[in-house]
Order: structure tokens, then sequence, then C-alpha cells
């Protein structure tokens, strides 16, 4: 049997990455109606008031709901993939060898659900989620017996990433919403985006947190000593950064809510020592998870790569990128930058 010219167009047309987008959202837009008629049509007798907040409050977060489901999902399957992968790789590597591995095919599906959905903004979570995923797997496979050094690593890693995570939520307005500074990359790389999206946006982040995460392998996998006072301190450190990044990003908030023009921009609490304290308290968060590696395998010290890798990168990439935006942005910020610290605090 023949199948004529125009029907292969025609299926051709129909398994384009927009007409699985759109899929995806109906299958969403379903389960949303379905569940909310369910609730309706059981309470609306008894409860009938609760039930009609319940509906308007749906509708009126509907699209919130719809891109956060899709980043649920999109995470849920690159992290089940990555797991598969893991599975199924070849022993004879080292843990190290397969979870980074393992980081790439995460990372190489989260790209995949970016470009269906044409928003960069899909890997943002990657940053605070994969650390602690890392960590938990690092320390429950390991066969080394139980340290308090894997909790303070754990809780340094859960509270770090669950206030970056909820920063992120909040200030990401859904599926139309992408990073101001995906879309510069995007108009300055022209046909060359979908490398830049791939190897810039996407695997060199990656690449700089799985550096950073050598000091907390080797100290889970292969320490010489116990848990002392070196990791009480390292994880103090790691809670002060993220208590530092928290303060911050309120304060901005705050500010930003009550400001009277927009060409203000915020210079008081920590602001006025840093232009950039929450990048400090990122900097600051990942030279607190090196000190673990000192005190359990010193031998280690050239872990140090990492929080070196990630200091050069905020340094020279991603403070640089947020000062140009800045500058443009707001005509006054030329004074603020002669006067204040560029990263860290200072009095």
């Amino acid at each position: 049997m023949i199948i004529p010219d125009s029907t292969v167009v025609g299926i051709r047309f129909y398994f384009t990455p927009c007409f699985i987008k759109k899929v995806i959202e109906n299958i969403i837009n379903y389960l949303l109606i379905s569940k909310l008629a369910t609730e309706f049509f059981s309470s609306v007798i008894s409860r009938p008031y609760k039930c009609l907040y319940i509906v308007n409050m749906l509708a009126k977060y509907r699209e919130q709901i719809i891109a956060y489901t899709c980043i649920f999902l999109a995470y849920a399957i690159s992290f089940s993939t990555a797991f598969i992968f893991i599975l199924y790789f070849e022993k004879e590597q080292s843990m190290l060898q397969e979870t980074f591995y393992a980081s790439i095919v995460a990372t190489v599906m989260i790209f995949l659900f970016s470009i269906l959905f044409r928003n960069a903004s899909f890997y943002d979570p990657y940053w605070s989620i994969a650390p602690f995923a890392i960590c938990f797997y690092w320390t429950t496979m390991t066969q080394m017996h139980y340290s308090l050094r894997f909790d303070f690593l754990l809780l340094s890693f859960l509270a770090w990433g669950f206030r970056l995570t909820a920063n992120w939520l909040k200030r990401w307005n859904g599926l139309k919403h992408q990073d101001w500074r995906y879309t510069e990359l995007k108009s300055n790389a022209g046909i060359f985006y979908p490398f830049v999206n791939l190897f810039g946006i996407h695997l060199f982040p990656t690449a700089i947190v799985f550096l950073c995460m050598l000091p907390v392998y080797f100290a889970v996998r292969q320490p010489l000593y116990d848990t002392g006072f070196i990791d009480v301190v390292a994880f103090m450190v790691c809670l002060t950064a993220t208590i530092i990044e928290l303060v911050a990003d309120e304060q901005q908030r705050i500010f930003r809510e009550n400001r009277k023009s927009e060409e203000e921009f915020c210079y008081t609490g920590l602001w006025r020592y840093s232009r950039h304290p929450n990048y400090f308290g990122e900097v600051l968060f990942w030279w607190g998870i090196y000190l673990f590696v000192l005190h359990a395998n010193l031998n280690f010290w050239w872990t140090i790569i990492g929080p070196v890798a990630m200091t050069l990168m905020f340094f020279f990439v991603s403070i640089p990128m947020m000062e140009q935006h800045l500058l443009k942005k707001y005509p006054n910020y030329v004074g603020y930058r002669i006067h204040v610290s560029m990263l860290v605090p200072w009095f």
C-alpha cells in the first residue's frame, strides 16, 4: 500500500515540537478541569462558598499552575532518565564518573524541554535542585559508617536549595516568561543561539556545579577523619551564606514593592555594603562546602578548583552581565558603583 505524500506531510506536521507542547498543555488542562469538576460536584451541596472560592482561585492562577506542572514533569522525567542511566551504567566506572554522566543526561533532557517550550528558564531550577539530589545519592550509597557530616551537608543543601528554588518560583511568571539574560544571549548570538543555549546556558553551569560538588564526594566517600570542629564551621558558613541570600532577596523585594519610581534601585540594608550581596552569599556557600573536605581528607585539597571556578564565573560572567543591564536600566547606578563594593560587603 502506498501512502500519499499529503498524508506523510500531515504526519510530519502534527508531530512537530509545537504540536507536542500543545498536547502536553491540553492534557494538563484536562486533568485540572476534571479534578476541579469532581471537587465541585462533591462539595457544592455541603460547602458551596468554599467550593466557589476554590474555583475562583484556580481560575485566577490557571496559567501558573500549568507552568509549574510542566516544570515538575520536565524535572521528574529528566531525573528519572538520569537514574535509569545510572542503573544500566557500566559498574567498572567510579560513582563520581557515573554521576557526572547522569548529570549531563539530565541537563540534556531539560535542554530538550526548553527547546520544546521555547523557554531556557526551564534550566533555572536545576542549579538549586541537582546539588541536593547528588549529595543525597552519594551519602545514601556510601559504604562508610554514618557520620554527622552527612547531615550537615544534606541540611546545608536543603536550606540553600529551598531558598533558591522559592525565590525563582516567586519571580518566574510562567511559560511565556524567560530570564532577560537568556533573551539577550539569544538576540546577540543570532543563528548560533542553539549552541549557546546548549553549551552556555545548560551544560556550562552544570559543569561548574559538578566541580563544586567534588569536595562533597571525597568528604563523603573517602574520609580519613570523622566529624570535627571544621565540619561545624563549614556548616555555619553555609547557613550564614544562605541567610545572607535570603535577607538580600527580601530587602530587594520589599524595596521594589514600595519604590515610587521604576528608576530607583535598592541601596539600603545589605545592598548598602555590596552591589551584589545575593551573589556574595552564593559564592560564600560554595566555599563553605569546600571546607568539609579539608577536615575529612586533606589529600583532596585540590578540589578547591570548584569554589574557585564558581568565584571566577561570578566575577567574569554573571556580575559583568548584570552590571551592564543595571547601567542601562538605572541612570544613577554609575555613582552607586563608585561608592559601593562590587561583591564582598565593605564598610
